[in-house]
């Protein structure tokens, strides 16, 4: 059987060409490309890096304005309570607000409030904390919380004018609840209902706004919760207005510390609540008179005054304690205090003589104003670090130096020298060109095992990048390429089938001739030439059955062969009679049949 080449519609030379296309396509798309510059994978332009690394840090660590309740609350609930945080420019940058416990600050007097949370409102850094989380009766505290709703909801404080219902003092009666002397039917604007609530802590006051703004007690209460919920206070529950006992009435020094913050957004607040003085009009019920601040530290005449410390809240019960919520300046540096808890009465039941919250609250404001300062921790000239540089020719090291100022308010007694300055710069070099002021990574600052700020570090210099490194570096990157070597080794499997096809092909070209000569010589009916393999001269022994020379020397041409008989037919005689009418004619030269 005839066999068929292996692509019979494909030569080979076509077919090898085809191959190596599809080889030199594929190789072209797993090379990469060369190019000048091409940056390693590990070293990433400095200045691609700069902006996102530089806000998501800035973002992430940057200390938020006091003014802010919500960054505020975040920074609270860090659980610390000595912290060296932002300056009050907000131009540092800060991954964990640094504190420490309370057991571990030396505050230099003995704190007696169950809970305190002292912060720095320009920097949002919490220098002071104890039992924060920890839940407590507010008393009239809640208060602050009735006089924020109240200025959310009303208009116009001076221009709505409110009447005191009967019902407001029938809940109050028999209480022994602090009350602001005002009447049943009394009408009385909602700024002087504010005036009488946060200066003389009047319940009266409270129950009438409560009504005036919810409705209802009930109603009112059910806002005050819900703006707890919304502002971020995770442990606050208010069962009343006024801030009278309810053991299901509870807060935390951070929620109060969250809340008061949220209120002081409101300037109205501030002026209401840090007055020590207010005089109110004439009305149906009452001439007009002057009010003050329950707050003694407000009072001039007091042992307890100081003209740094303005009292936002007081509110004191037998359950709770003395507490108070306290706003202090000086020096352009300023503070709030939450103080919860402090003892009104000795083991024995008699009564203390001195207000240890206020003396409390003393202490901690001259300890703030005296022992805690901003300090610059690192300037932008300082050299934190050096990272290494490849591609450039004039040198393999850049300088880093902090992006910005580092200043943090930390304890006078502590030196800035004993911070431990923990750069975080890449191990690979760092591809030139770069920018002064290009991102080259992070500079850690730590204080006793704690982190107190990271700001960016980023390159002193600019460095150009040589073109020949570049060059270089795209020649060794190719070379070394897996996609080079992926290349070569198609190009050697193209070869190995290009051969393969091409012996292949031979193999299939012999075969059909072998197969065309094998066919032929069953064709012929006379058996092939025989030469004598003597010759000498003349005398050449010829086979019976030549015929002559070709028509090439002038001869006839020879005649054509008879067909081959069949198996049946009758054997041919061999005879010299030639003149029969089935004898072949005489050859025409007689010499050639005689045998010797």
């Amino acid at each position: 059987m005839k066999k068929r080449p292996l692509f019979p519609h494909i030569s080979g030379y076509r077919f090898a060409a085809l191959l190596l296309s599809l080889s030199f396509a594929f190789s072209s798309l797993c090379t990469p490309a060369l190019a000048v510059g091409t940056v390693s994978d590990d070293g990433t332009s400095a200045s691609s890096e700069t902006s996102s690394d530089t806000s998501s840090d800035t973002s992430s660590d940057t200390s938020s304005d006091a003014s802010s309740s919500e960054s505020t609350s975040s920074d609270s609930s860090s659980g610390s309570s000595e912290s060296s945080d932002s300056d009050s420019t907000d131009q540092n940058t800060s991954s964990d607000s640094s504190s420490a416990s309370n057991s571990t600050v030396d505050t230099g007097f003995t704190v007696n409030s169950t809970a305190v949370y002292l912060v720095n409102l320009d920097s949002g850094t919490v220098i002071y904390e104890k039992n924060a989380d920890v839940m407590m009766y507010p008393a009239s505290l809640a208060k602050i919380m009735t006089c924020l709703l109240a200025i959310e909801n009303c208009d116009d404080l001076t221009g709505t004018t409110v009447t005191a219902s009967y019902a407001v003092f029938d809940r109050l009666w028999g209480m022994n609840a602090s009350n602001a002397g005002l009447y049943p039917g009394e009408e009385l604007r909602m700024i002087d209902l504010l005036y009488a609530l946060m200066l003389r802590s009047g319940c009266d006051a409270a129950g009438i706004i409560a009504e005036a703004i919810g409705g209802s007690e009930e109603a009112f209460v059910q806002m005050m919760n819900d703006k707890a919920a919304e502002i971020g206070c995770t442990s606050t529950h208010f069962t009343n207005s006024s801030g009278l006992h309810d053991p299901e009435q509870y807060t935390t020094a951070i929620d109060m510390y969250r809340i008061t913050m949220y209120a002081m957004q409101y300037d109205i607040f501030k002026e209401i609540s840090t007055s020590y003085s207010y005089t109110m009009p004439a009305t149906n019920k009452n001439d007009e008179r002057t009010i003050t601040h329950t707050c003694s530290i407000m009072n001039p005449s007091s042992s307890y005054y100081d003209e740094n410390v303005h009292a936002i809240k007081t509110g004191t019960t037998d359950e709770s304690g003395r507490n108070l919520v306290s706003y202090a300046s000086k020096d352009a540096y300023n503070y709030l205090l939450i103080t919860m808890g402090a003892p009104i009465y000795y083991a024995d039941g008699t009564e203390i003589e001195q207000n240890l919250c206020y003396q409390d609250t003393l202490n901690f404001y001259d300890w703030a104003f005296n022992d805690w300062a901003f300090q610059t921790i690192v300037k932008t000239t300082d050299v934190k670090g050096q990272a290494k540089v490849a591609l450039c020719s004039s040198q393999d090291i850049v300088n880093a130096v902090p992006e910005q100022d580092v200043n943090r308010l930390m304890l006078k007694s502590i030196d800035s020298s004993a911070l431990q300055m923990i750069a975080n710069l890449p191990e690979e070099p760092i591809d030139a060109p770069i920018t002064k002021g290009d991102y080259l990574g992070t500079l850690e600052i730590r204080m006793e095992d704690r982190t107190i700020a990271t700001v960016n570090l980023v390159a002193a210099e600019s460095l150009k990048r040589s073109a020949w490194l570049a060059f270089c570096r795209g020649v060794f990157n190719f070379f070394t390429s897996p996609g080079f070597w992926l290349t070569i080794l198609t190009l050697i499997i193209a070869f190995v089938a290009w051969v393969f096809i091409m012996r292949q092909i031979n193999i299939n070209r012999q075969r059909r001739r072998r197969a065309a000569r094998k066919a032929g010589g069953m064709n012929r009916t006379n058996p092939p030439r025989n030469y004598s393999p003597s010759r000498s001269g003349n005398n050449i022994r010829k086979s019976p059955n030549y015929r002559g020379p070709s028509t090439s020397s002038g001869r006839k041409p020879q005649q054509k062969r008879p067909a081959p008989r069949s198996a049946n037919s009758a054997p041919r005689t061999n005879t010299n009679n030639r003149t029969g009418h089935n004898s072949r004619p005489a050859p025409r030269n007689p010499q050639n049949n005689k045998r010797k």
